[in-house]
């Protein structure tokens, strides 16, 4: 059910999830409504296009009372600074995409967070940004990312996707050990010969970048598969020789 506060704002509230709809998002506002709820909450989704900043938004731990994957959408809005800010510590979902965040450094994320979606945004660098230890699954596609260069993604990261970005060398990067799949689709990537893949990694993508050659004999074991579509004059090397799948163009050359 749908309750209108004033003409510019309404929330709704059912089976735990709580949406807010507000063209200006104040703490004030958001106060009224968590204290107008008396039912726990799990899910927070706060939709206000005209937000530039959250950093007067005391979004407490207190709002958040139960369910065992409480989570913050904060997608789809007119984001561009996450200075100062701190999260509750209970969230273990936070979405931030499809905003017009540049910059995540010194952003002091959650804790326990386990998944982050930072897509469709305007990221350029990842130097100094210190992610949650736990953090399992982090979505940073279709932002302005150069390079990976001092990066540091958690050890217990599972799934990174960095497609539609601006990477183009990935010399020397090593990649956490738990990593088993990473999406890199749609850079400018010209060779993987010397990255330091995981070697329990079960899929790379690779479709869309500017590969030269690839000796897939030299990838991990462990993939399941890898995607080296659409990239015109690819040459790739042992195909015959490894147990995984290597998707590739019909005109791809492959050699032994």
């Amino acid at each position: 059910m749908k309750i209108k506060i004033d003409k510019k704002t309404s929330y709704e509230f059912s089976g735990y999830e709580l949406t807010i709809n507000t063209k200006i998002l104040t703490h004030e506002i958001f106060q009224y409504i968590v204290d107008e709820i008396f039912d726990p909450i799990s899910n927070i989704r706060i939709n206000s296009k005209v937000i530039e900043s959250i950093g007067q938004i005391d979004i407490s731990d207190e709002a958040l009372y139960c369910g065992s994957y409480p989570s913050l959408d904060l997608s789809d809005n007119g984001i561009e600074c996450l200075d100062n800010i701190v999260f509750p510590e209970k969230i273990k979902f936070l979405r931030l995409d499809n905003n017009n965040i540049d910059s995540i450094n010194g952003v002091k994320f959650p804790k326990r967070m386990s998944k982050l979606w930072l897509n469709d945004n305007a990221i350029s660098c990842l130097y100094g940004v210190k992610f949650p230890g736990v953090l399992r699954k982090i979505n940073l596609s279709r932002n302005n990312i150069e390079t990976l260069k001092s990066a540091k993604f958690p050890k217990k990261l599972v799934d990174l996707d960095l497609r539609y970005n601006k990477l183009r060398k990935l010399d020397d990067f090593v990649f956490p050990e738990h990593l088993q799949s990473i999406e890199l689709m749609f850079n400018h990537v010209e060779t993987i010969n010397s990255v330091s893949f995981p070697s329990n990694i079960k899929k790379i993508g690779l479709r869309g970048n500017e590969l030269k050659n690839v000796d897939v004999a030299k990838l991990p074991e462990s993939l399941d598969s890898i995607d080296l579509f659409e990239i015109p004059g690819l040459k790739v090397r042992n195909i015959s020789k490894v147990n995984f799948s290597v998707f590739t163009d019909d005109k791809v050359h492959n050699y032994p």
